[in-house]
């Protein structure tokens, strides 16, 4: 029979173990098939002295294909508010494609009047490419997307843990994103899947480009899954 001091300190190594094991995260960014998100939208932001908002709900799907994967966000419901009056503007589905190393290839649609490409990536999450350990900063730069015309992009992403949303146990991170030669920046705190895929989020953004305002939003956007 094992001593009760030895199983004492078998007992702490494992528990140490598992700690050790929680404290890294390798994301594999990819759709699954079949997957559905339904998820909650509010922002706030303020253009050249405007303050506007808007809420809505998007369903997110997605298609696998040999080459990536494609992503629909269909927006079931939104409401905007620009100086207190709600102001009827035409939206589209987003229509994404992404190539094999996740790589935002195609982005269409989204809300008349504004920079599709950035508006949409201020709730996105860029997945690190290695295995991550918990409170260490990891930094990497991609490289200018000419497809989608955005610029060369700094990311700062730091794994802070795991934590319980709903009824799912997420990943949670800090994220800040720069773009190279633009005011453009994000900084947010994170609840993703194995997936990738953002189930909650709390951004601040400045330097997003809104054509039919005449200039550049800067604000909060906040993310919940609808379950």
């Amino acid at each position: 029979m094992m001593p009760i001091k030895a199983i004492g300190v078998a007992a702490l190594l494992t528990v140490s173990a598992l700690s050790l094991a929680q404290d890294k995260v390798k994301i594999e960014a990819k759709w699954t098939k079949d997957a559905t998100y339904k998820l909650k939208n509010k922002a706030a932001f303020e253009v050249d002295g405007h303050k506007a908002s808007i809420e809505s709900t998007t369903k997110w799907t997605g298609n696998i294909g040999k080459d990536g994967y494609t992503v629909n966000v269909h927006h079931e419901e939104i409401k905007v508010i620009a100086d207190d009056n709600e102001v009827p503007v035409p939206i589209d589905d987003y229509k994404l494609s992404y190539d094999h190393k996740s790589m935002l290839t195609i982005c269409e649609g989204g809300l008349e009047g504004t920079d599709t490409v950035r508006m949409f990536l201020i709730t996105a999450f860029y997945a690190p490419s290695a295995e991550v350990v918990k409170d260490a900063v990891t930094k990497w730069e991609v490289a200018k997307n000419e497809k989608t015309s955005l610029g060369a992009l700094k990311i700062e992403t730091t794994f802070l843990g795991d934590e319980k949303v709903g009824k799912e146990t997420l990943h949670k991170f800090k994220q800040v994103v720069t773009e190279s030669g633009t005011e453009y920046n994000t900084t947010g705190t994170f609840f993703v899947n194995n997936d990738g895929q953002v189930l909650k989020a709390d951004i601040k953004f400045k330097g997003v480009p809104i054509p039919a305002a005449g200039g550049e939003a800067a604000g909060t956007w906040t993310v919940s899954s609808v379950e």
